[in-house]
């Protein structure tokens, strides 16, 4: 009896094994590889290295940088009537490259070379983003009077693709490390963030 009962636990192990594989698998789409020789001397030398990429799955990122923000923080109090929140017309900017917009946003994009890749494949833009003071314009919010307590706030935001990369010793094919970036594509918006302290900004839902 004791022997079938160890039998049933490992069969039912195995089988969430494979169905956690599968499931982490299939959220992911293979896009191409990338192979780049790193260290050496003026081309010289170095190792060979192969950098795979994959599409994860849509998603949006607001860039919450106090710099970026296109407004001043309100606070609202539960049960109080609400102010509003206006964009400022004046912080209006850009980001020209894709690889300056993950270091804006806390990514890594690995090397450069995956984001020309990702966007000859259909995936997001080699440039970065860009909120002119038309877009700002116009800008406001208002919370409902039963939101809680907290501070809220205007940040821009933009329609990006998850890609994620792997790297990997050629000569072996062991692997190394990998790591995630954002592709942009389509259009910018503005966004509400949350935060109860003023600081570690969320999404407002």
């Amino acid at each position: 009896m004791r022997r079938c009962i160890k039998k049933l636990i490992v069969l039912c192990l195995l089988v969430a094994v494979i169905v956690t594989n599968v499931s982490i698998t299939s959220a992911a789409t293979y896009v191409g590889q990338k192979t780049v020789r790193e260290g050496g001397f003026l081309g010289i030398g170095g190792t060979k290295y192969t950098y795979e990429l994959y599409y994860d799955y849509g998603t949006r990122i607001a860039m919450t940088k106090p710099s970026r923000l296109l407004s001043n923080s309100l606070h609202h109090t539960y049960g109080k009537t609400p102010m509003t929140i206006y964009g400022d017309e004046t912080r209006a900017f850009t980001i020209s490259k894709t690889e300056n917009f993950n270091v804006e946003i806390g990514c890594n994009i690995g090397i450069s070379q995956l984001v020309e890749l990702a966007a000859n494949m259909g995936y997001g833009e080699t440039t970065g983003v860009s909120f002119s003071k038309a877009f700002i314009r116009g800008q406001s919010f208002k919370p409902d009077r039963y939101d809680k307590t907290g501070f809220y706030v205007i940040a821009p935001g933009v329609t990006c693709r998850r890609m994620s990369w792997k790297k990997y010793k050629t000569s072996t094919n062991g692997y190394i490390t990998g790591s995630n970036f954002r592709m942009p594509y389509g259009n910018n918006a503005a966004y509400i963030l949350y935060s109860p302290s003023n600081s570690n900004w969320k999404f407002y839902s």
